[in-house]
This record gives structure tokens, sequence and C-alpha cells, in this order.
């Protein structure tokens, strides 16, 4: 699909030109559109999910205090991170990465491959598909250039942002998981409690429950890079969300103490 304004000449970062994007988005979202309501509504998930994952990568950009390019380019980033969605739901009917794809592997080969990052330089095409490329990846490698790191960073902030939003909103709302998320059950794998303990980032294959699946999004709070995203997640209470989904537990309970006192340190 070709973004024709886009490939004519080299162009500025622009708010007119994530517009451009953001309409060319659209159109390639549209294209996976279906008549089956369940495959519809899968494709209508990601596609929202992008959307608030882009606005929440300008928030984080923003109150770092980079330039307006700069917020636009990651809000792009943002935008465009699970662009390998669409096609892995439409091959595979899941997005589980396990049975499927690696999603940020195959989407940062599939941006470069598409037109609509044409009218970019080599160097901001390169940072847009390592960020999407890392995006997922349990640990990001430490060989990643200065600008490279940061957007990497905040794109990983903003997704865990909003899933963990997206989690919280199912359980407020008591709607069923997506077929993505394991079978629901209160037990809890005492590797993941462990892992919590150790302040560890948890694999999802070391998932066994739903219970596993909430301590896991709990975990991220250690992982989140900037002050703006913690501060996000505190003003949203979803901690407290996703605490009152797992079974009593004195161990947890320590843990979440330890928790509480990180995000207060975090946030002075």
């Amino acid at each position: 699909m070709v973004c024709e304004t886009l490939v004519k000449t080299m162009i500025a970062v622009t708010q007119s030109l994530f517009n451009q994007i953001l309409s060319w988005y659209f159109s390639y979202a549209e294209s996976y559109s279906s008549s089956d309501p369940d495959f519809q509504e899968s494709i209508l998930l990601k596609k929202k999910h992008s959307l608030r994952v882009a606005a929440l990568s300008g928030v984080i950009a923003k109150e770092l205090g980079l330039s307006n390019e700069d917020i636009v380019l990651a809000k792009i980033i943002g935008l465009l991170h699970d662009i390998a969605r669409f096609e892995q739901y439409q091959r595979f009917q899941t997005f589980n990465d396990k049975i499927s794809f690696d999603h940020g592997e195959f989407g940062s080969k599939l941006l470069l491959q598409m037109d609509c990052l044409e009218g970019f330089d080599h160097n901001l095409r390169e940072i847009i598909s390592c960020a999407v490329f890392h995006h997922n990846k349990i640990n990001v490698p430490g060989t990643l250039s200065e600008r490279e790191m940061l957007y990497t960073r905040i794109v990983r902030d903003a997704d865990k942002l909003d899933i963990i939003y997206l989690t919280c909103s199912y359980l407020k709302k008591g709607c069923r998981f997506p077929s993505v998320f394991p079978a629901s059950n209160g037990k809890l794998s005492p590797k993941i409690v462990q892992a919590l303990a150790r302040r560890q980032l948890i694999d999802y294959s070391m998932v066994q429950s739903l219970s596993d699946f909430h301590l896991l999004k709990i975990a991220w709070i250690y992982d989140l890079n900037f002050t703006p995203s913690l501060a996000i997640i505190h003003k949203r209470r979803h901690i407290n969300t996703l605490k009152d989904a797992l079974p009593a537990s004195i161990e947890l309970e320590e843990q979440f103490v330890q928790l509480d006192r990180y995000i207060r340190e975090q946030l002075k």
C-alpha cells in the first residue's frame, strides 16, 4: 500500500506528517476487515490499542521535555509498533507469538518494506524499525544508539501502560479475556511470585494461569523506564485493580509493600 504524499520528498517530522501516516494506518487496518464478528473484534482491538499507545508515547515524550519533532516521532512509533498484528491474526487467528511469529521482529521488517516510510531519511527509518523490533522483547540490548534506546524505551512504556489499562478494563467490566490469555483460575505459580520478589521480568512462557498473567503485569512496574510512565499508572490506580484480582497471600502482601515503597520513592 503506497503512501504517495510521503514519498515525493524528504520530509520534516511534523504533526501534519503524523496525520498522513495515521490516514495510511486506518486504510491499512481496514484492509484486514472481515464479516466475521470475532475476527473483526480482534482487528479492532489492536487498532484501538495502537491509537492509544501512540497518544501515550506522545505524552511520555512531552513530559520528558523532548522537542515537538521528537514527540511526533514517538507518536509515529507508538502507532506503528503493532503493525504486524493484523497479518499475524489473519494468518494464525491468534496474537500468541509462541505459536505464530514474533510480531516485533516481523513488524520491523514489514515497515522497512512499506512505502509509507519512504520519505524518512535512513536514520529515522532505522530508529522506527529498531523500536518496533525491540518493543516486545523481555530485555533490550545495550548496543542500541542513544536515540534508538530512547524511543524503544518510550514505546515499551506506552505499550505496557495500555496493556495494563486493557487488563483492568476487562476486570472492571467482568468481561471475558481474549483467547490469547491463559485459562481463568486463581492459582499462582511459585516461580512467578519469586520473580516478583527479585524484581525480575516475567516471560509469558512462565504464565500458567490468569492470576499469573495479572502478576506479570504488576511486575512490569519495575521495568518502566520513565517517571511520567509510573505517574500515569499511579494516577489511574491500575495496580490496585490488579491486586484485587489476585488470591490472598501473605507472601504477595509482603511483595506489594515493597512495590508500594518503590513507587513512592520513584515518584518523589
